[in-house]
């Protein structure tokens, strides 16, 4: 019996390493007004992979010379079977989404998320700009409205503080509150896609910023990360929380303890302290 027990669990680790899902970060020209600047998409992009590497199988980022190689790593994986997550800086670079609208349908980035993918946005307004040529060159609203076969602008000015909700204090613990100038209006989400889960919303309800959204039909994923000039405190910790602990519940779990209280690095000074944290999926 231990022996047919060792060869499950061995069989069980091979099959989860053989599943691994891949990673590209797009760390081209970010828009400089505020958004993102360039030390900090390499010190977000450094953090994540850290904190959250052990995820993935490949860890590639292409920078705004290397286009051709992002839109080849995209081909090969877009049909792979996995969800395999493409993390961008605020901006769409354009082989993945035509700028200024070329292509409003059936681009790489709609065809990623068409095939179960998962999009990371951080910064600018998602589809709406690119630095690439080393200058602004728009697609303004639509982009975002074709990618994803929304009709309507999904993202709005600014709606007050995005508070922290319960799941966003649960699964992404370094999350603070914030003004988010393009927070997602939820009411323009329509099936086939779904709001899967909120992070900070406004008072009245209306708007999300860090949000989630899933394509029912598709089973693509789009998350939305701190689209404001106002930057949380650790953008690039937020995002690697954001893997480990919300993306890890629907690629098999996440075996590791988290959410620790007191946090993570606290002193204690008093004799006594109630510790707590939330198990690991497999415990």
């Amino acid at each position: 019996m231990k022996n047919l027990l060792l060869v499950f669990v061995i069989a069980f680790a091979f099959c989860s390493t053989a599943m691994a899902a891949d990673i590209a970060f797009y760390v081209g020209p970010p828009n400089p007004d505020g958004w993102y600047s360039d030390a900090g998409q390499t010190a977000d992009v450094a953090t994540i992979i850290a904190e959250a590497g052990s995820m993935f199988g490949d860890i590639s980022q292409f920078d705004g010379n290397q286009l051709d190689e992002l839109g080849a790593w995209v081909d090969a994986r877009t049909d792979d079977g996995k969800l395999d997550i493409i993390w961008l800086n605020g901006t769409i670079p354009s082989v993945l989404y035509g700028i200024g609208n070329t292509d409003p349908d059936g681009s790489r980035a709609e065809e990623w998320l068409d095939g179960g993918n998962m999009i990371i946005n951080v910064g600018d307004w998602f589809a709406y700009t690119s630095y690439e040529t080393g200058s602004r060159q728009e697609s303004a609203g639509g982009g975002a409205d074709n990618i994803l076969d929304i009709s309507g602008t999904i993202a709005g000015g600014a709606n007050g503080v995005m508070t922290v909700t319960a799941e966003g204090a649960e699964y992404l613990p370094s999350l603070n509150a914030v003004s988010a100038e393009r927070p997602i209006v939820l009411s323009a989400i329509v099936d086939p896609w779904e709001v899967a889960e909120i992070f900070g919303q406004n008072s009245a309800g209306t708007h999300a910023d860090p949000v989630v959204l899933h394509n029912m039909d598709t089973d693509g994923y789009i998350a939305f990360v701190n689209q404001a000039t106002t930057w949380i405190d650790d953008r690039g910790m937020v995002c690697a929380e954001f893997l480990l602990n919300w993306v890890s519940t629907i690629t098999g779990g996440n075996p590791f303890a988290r959410s620790p209280g007191p946090a993570d690095g606290a002193m204690i000074t008093g004799t006594y302290a109630t510790m707590s944290w939330k198990a690991g999926d497999f415990a």
